[in-house]
């Protein structure tokens, strides 16, 4: 968990400048309540560096971010049973686009889709049929989109980040 700390602080908080709070002298994100539950993919390279992270949880385990996702299930006609969530999906700036040999890759071939296949795989083993998720529009458009995932509802602003956020979702099976 402290390689996704780390991953979550250096990327989101120091690279992005999101509101990411960090646990003092460490360089690593402080746990939040849903970290506890929740299953965590992280990728390495051949020396074990880790060099990218997501979060995956089960909705029926915990919901985080329930205020940007519950309309999104509400349209798709989804109880929270059949859901879960990819967050804090986090690639070191040098492997972005490249394969796990550091060849620049496309998707479905870059490390930070194979961490995705992996958290679908996680979902499916639970029995879970849709993965959601909240991200920026940018994002959106050059990752999840090629991974098959629908954008739902118009761009939104939620006061915390600089950048628009979209909703989206991929039916796993």
């Amino acid at each position: 968990m402290q390689e996704y700390q780390r991953l979550k602080y250096e990327i989101f908080g120091r690279e992005f400048s999101w509101p990411i709070n960090a646990l003092p002298g460490t360089g690593r994100a402080e746990l939040d309540p849903f970290d506890t539950p929740a299953h965590f993919v992280i990728a390495r390279t051949i020396e074990g560096s880790a060099i990218g992270c997501a979060r995956a949880m089960a909705l029926k385990v915990g919901f985080p971010h329930q205020q940007l996702l519950a309309p999104l299930l509400q349209q798709l006609g989804r109880d929270q049973g059949e859901c879960g969530t990819l967050n804090s999906v986090a690639i070191s700036r040098r492997w972005r686009g490249r394969a796990p040999d550091g060849a620049m890759a496309k998707s479905p071939d870059t490390v930070a889709a194979m961490i995705v296949q992996e958290c679908h795989a996680h979902f499916l083993g639970l029995g879970l049929s849709t993965c959601v998720l909240t991200t920026t529009e940018i994002v959106a458009d050059r990752f999840f989109s090629p991974l098959g995932y629908v954008a739902s509802g118009s761009p939104f602003s939620s006061g915390m980040y600089s950048a628009s956020l979209v909703n989206m979702h991929r039916a796993l099976r």
